[in-house]
């Protein structure tokens, strides 16, 4: 599924969708950069939200998010690789939301809470394409 096959939400559809999604925390990664996710698997049922919504929100944030570059801080899955992520971000009250499809396997929604950008930034705002 592409997110241009779906309306976005609006920004009060996107606060419900927010408020009932059950956000999970990163664990693997929490002490380097925590975040939290949602995850949407083809066909998957879910009692927090639709596929529907999961699709209209990323498209949401395709819209209206702005590019960042995100650099992997030390010990993100200590590979060595490091290299610069390009991705748009929605910032919505206190959290920055993006989404990622890793390994083009699972498509996931992502969102970090401010704060942890004002302590340890590792993302930059780019231009536009």
């Amino acid at each position: 599924m592409a997110s241009e096959q779906y309306e976005p939400l609006t920004m009060e559809e996107a606060e419900d969708f927010i408020s009932c999604a059950d956000w999970r925390s990163a664990k693997s990664v929490e002490k380097v950069a925590p975040h939290q996710y949602v995850v949407q698997k083809r066909g998957q049922r879910r009692d927090d939200f639709t596929e529907e919504e999961f699709w209209r929100f990323n498209a949401l944030i395709q819209a209206e998010g702005r590019w960042e570059i995100w650099t992997p801080p030390e010990g993100f899955y200590d590979s060595g690789n490091r290299r610069p992520q390009k991705n748009r971000y929605l910032y919505v009250s206190k959290y920055a939301y993006w989404f990622t499809m890793p390994f083009g396997a699972v498509p996931m929604l992502n969102r970090e809470h401010v704060s942890v950008q004002e302590t340890t930034p590792t993302r930059e705002v780019v231009p536009e394409p």
